[in-house]
């Protein structure tokens, strides 16, 4: 910075962008010559260069170009580099207050304290990242002709991963003490991601898993915007490196930004176009990938390239009033927008716009610097990233160990966030960052990050082991949980016998199910409530009683979130941009009667049980159904909130399709969904199952609603690690599980056209809902149940079934 002020003082200011030794003269002759030596490589090279072109050169320009040209310097350096403590050279008060704003919208956010639309905090970081960096490396390769990656890759390393190794190990041992083994066990799967800053791709893939969106969050989830900006920083050097020293040797000045916007512009477009398809096609995707981003990060990049222009554009004033207007633009977004915003897309938009005027606005003294200039935000600006790192994992951990947490117990956190984020800035980050002996040794400061970086990756295998070696044993073991296969006719009636279980207290005594000799002749649904009601329901009582958790569960403890019906790795369950099924057929794939799934995965959790009582009963099952998409005919909402229109289509064509194939039943199930402005009202809800059931109804065909299963309150893998000795503890009273207004609709309707509903909340709760019943865990997440437990349901479900088909 020093050396590119006293070069403006003698006049050999080169053009920004370009290595000096393209630089035009900027004086002659005797003032040529009065350049002072410097001892030091680079600028002094570049003295000697120009020196001895003197006499070749014969344009003198006039003193105003330059002290224009050393004014342009002066900007430039002073605008694009924030200088260490002590250095000479102005501090940019505006990019510190950018940062502060960013980073409170981001946490107020984050504790639900009214900014419901605060995450666009991160797009003002991608801006400002892009703008700071590139404009570093700009002067760099105007300096010395070279970027040197070496440099650049020792500064990010100083600057980020002291304090990132800190807070990753932190909130490991924080996650193993505080969370059950099967978070902790995630968290430490995240700790490595994090540690090698590819954090993103795993939440965009966990993301896009429609099973595990409902998932609680990951106490590192923010890391993926770390990882965004890293990914981008390991090419962008190098590749503008290479393009500069193309051009340069055209040794044309208007070349080397010409090129350099020329390719901050193509990625940005390419990314902008990608950003807005995912945002539509894959939400996941489209908010975590890096090439959904990085159009974000060129916009910055591209304001550093065309920085000296600024004032060219307009007065100060008008610059000033557009700065106010960026900042109402960010305020606009981080108010207003909310998880219904299609994000980022075009929304992304306004806050990367507003950012791009408020850096327009720098220097002005009437523009928004004022206030981004007070001390509070400048404060807060210089410990930005601290708080950034610190604030989620706090907010997680008290989620996880609060019900509820109130506002003043968030703002608690967000308060010891601080108190975190001060203490790492003055005891690691800046004594790292600006040690004598990292910053004189690149290779050291480099060998720093790798073995920061190893350690960190180091701590989340240890972290794994700990969570997997938690004791799951109890001492208690289950008795299987089995029934008896129905039989044809006339129907055995199985006898109930009790099967002693561990004696240990807590530990209930389950009766097992075994076939006996009696037979009778009961209609199908008659038949279905008397097994329900003498084998199930007892079953389930005496499961609710149980305080441990059996030695013997299925699936194990941790393979819970896993286990799934077939559909969903199968390819049979169409994604949430897919317009149709494949064929997928099961059962007994030759039978003559045809059973129909359809809908989305509340009725695809039937899908096990049907396929066995498909092979007992000469059934083909048919299964057509879509991630979040109701069969019921109304517009709802996909889970980032916008309007799920591939459904709508889905289901047109998927009506179509059941009508022509004239199955001899079809069977629905709904999920509770919301439309794109909150909850549904169930007088449209019940409009747009009326419509679907009578389009099929009218069509001559038979159809069977059931009900959804019962809901609980948190992912019940969750809860029974956490209370493996006190399982009652998960226990869901019925009323609260169940949702009456839904099964009344599929009644009415039902009764309506003739069609059969029939509630299946006695198939997983008395009055409760154990989390395990017998040795089977009920629920994959909160309100589906396991592929194991569905496979146990299949007597019912093959009774319900023969009872629809005869009409009852």
């Amino acid at each position: 910075m020093e050396d590119l002020l006293r070069d403006a003082q003698h006049g050999l200011v080169p053009h920004p962008g370009l290595p000096r030794h393209v630089a035009r003269r900027s004086g002659a002759g005797a003032r040529c010559s009065r350049a002072p030596e410097r001892s030091r490589t680079g600028p002094s090279s570049t003295v000697r260069r120009l020196r001895e072109g003197c006499d070749r050169r014969s344009a003198r320009p006039s003193r105003t170009k330059v002290a224009a040209a050393a004014a342009q310097a002066v900007t430039l350096g002073a605008v694009m580099e924030r200088p260490k403590p002590g250095a000479s050279g102005p501090l940019l008060p505006e990019i510190e207050g950018l940062r502060a704003l960013a980073v409170l919208s981001v946490l107020l956010y984050h504790a639900h304290l009214g900014f419901s639309g605060g995450y666009v905090g991160v797009d003002v970081f991608f801006v400002v990242s892009g703008f700071l960096i590139t404009g570093l490396l700009q002067r760099e390769f105007a300096g010395t002709g070279r970027i040197s990656l070496r440099e650049f890759y020792a500064r990010r390393a100083r600057r980020l991963l002291p304090a990132a190794t800190l807070v990753l190990v932190v909130t490991l041992v924080l996650s193993n003490w505080l969370l059950d083994p099967i978070r902790s066990h995630r968290n430490a799967v995240d700790t490595i991601f994090a540690a090698g800053f590819v954090a993103n791709f795993r939440f965009a893939a966990t993301g896009a898993d429609y099973f595990q969106q409902a998932l609680s969050p990951s106490t590192l989830q923010h890391w993926w915007s770390l990882a965004v900006e890293e990914q981008f920083y390991l090419v962008w050097p190098g590749l503008l490196a290479g393009v500069w020293a193309l051009v340069a040797r055209g040794r044309r000045p208007w070349a080397a930004r010409a090129s350099a916007l020329a390719l901050v512009g193509l990625l940005g477009a390419v990314s902008f176009v990608v950003s807005w398809r995912l945002t539509g096609s894959n939400p996941s995707w489209g908010y975590f990938a890096t090439w959904s981003r990085i159009w974000e990060l060129s916009v910055g990049a591209g304001i550093a390239f065309v920085w000296s222009f600024r004032e060219r554009i307009g007065p100060a004033l008008p610059r000033a009033l557009l700065g106010w207007a960026g900042l109402l633009l960010i305020a606009y977004a981080a108010l207003r927008f909310d998880g219904r915003t299609a994000f980022p897309g075009t929304a992304a938009w306004v806050p990367v716009a507003g950012t791009v005027l408020v850096l327009g606005s720098i220097g002005t003294r009437a523009g928004p610097g004022a206030l981004l200039s007070v001390r509070p935000m400048q404060w807060v600006g210089g410990r930005s990233y601290g708080l950034y790192l610190w604030h989620w994992p706090l907010l997680v951990l008290l989620e996880a160990r609060v019900t509820s947490p109130g506002p003043w117990a968030r703002i608690g956190a967000l308060a010891a966030a601080t108190l975190a984020a001060a203490a790492s800035y003055r005891f690691v980050e800046n004594p790292v960052r600006h040690r004598p002996s990292l910053v004189r040794s690149p290779w050291r400061s480099v060998s720093l990050g790798i073995t920061l970086s190893g350690l960190a990756v180091a701590a989340g295998a240890v972290g794994l082991r700990v969570s997997d070696s938690v004791g799951d044993e109890t001492g208690y073991v289950a008795p299987a949980l089995t029934t008896v296969p129905v039989p044809a006719a006339p129907a055995t009636v199985p006898t109930s016998t009790s099967a002693g279980g561990a004696t240990s207290p807590g530990a209930a005594t389950l009766p097992t199910t075994t076939e006996a000799t009696t037979t009778t002749t009961l209609a199908p649904r008659d038949e279905l409530e008397r097994r329900v009601r003498e084998e199930l329901q007892p079953f389930i009582e005496a499961s609710s009683r149980n305080d441990l958790m059996p030695d013997n569960l299925r699936p194990p403890l941790r393979e819970i979130p896993e286990d799934k019906t077939l559909l969903f790795s199968n390819g049979c369950m169409a994604k949430f941009s897919a317009l149709d099924n494949p064929t997928c057929e099961f059962g007994d794939t030759a039978g003559s009667t045809t059973i129909v799934l359809f809908g989305d995965s509340h009725v695809a959790q039937w899908f096990p049980g049907l396929d066995t009582a498909g092979e007992r009963n000469n059934w083909k099952i048919l299964a057509l159904t879509k991630m979040g998409c109701p069969s019921a005919e109304i517009t709802v909402g996909r889970y980032d909130g916008s309007a799920y229109t591939a459904c709508n289509t889905w289901r047109k064509a998927t009506i179509r399709r059941i009508v022509e194939s004239k199955p001899a039943l079809v069977v629905l199930t709904n999920f509770r969904y919301s439309g794109v402005d909150g909850r549904i009202p169930m007088d449209i809800w019940k409009r747009g199952l009326r419509r679907t059931v009578a389009q099929l109804v009218d069509a001559g065909l038979k159809v069977l609603l059931l009900s959804d299963s019962p809901s609980t309150w948190e992912e019940q893998s969750v809860c029974i690690a956490r209370h493996r000795k006190s399982l009652s503890r998960c226990n869901v009273p019925r009323n609260e599980a169940r949702r009456p207004a839904y099964i009344e609709v599929d009644r009415v309707v039902a009764e309506e056209f003739g069609a059969m509903a029939y509630e299946v909340t006695d198939w997983m709760c008395t009055s409760v809902c154990p989390a395990v019943i017998g040795d089977v865990a009920v629920y994959l997440d909160r309100n589906h149940i396991t592929n194991t437990y569905g496979e146990f349901l299949s007597p019912y479900l093959e009774l319900v079934v023969r009872a629809a088909l005869a009409g009852a």
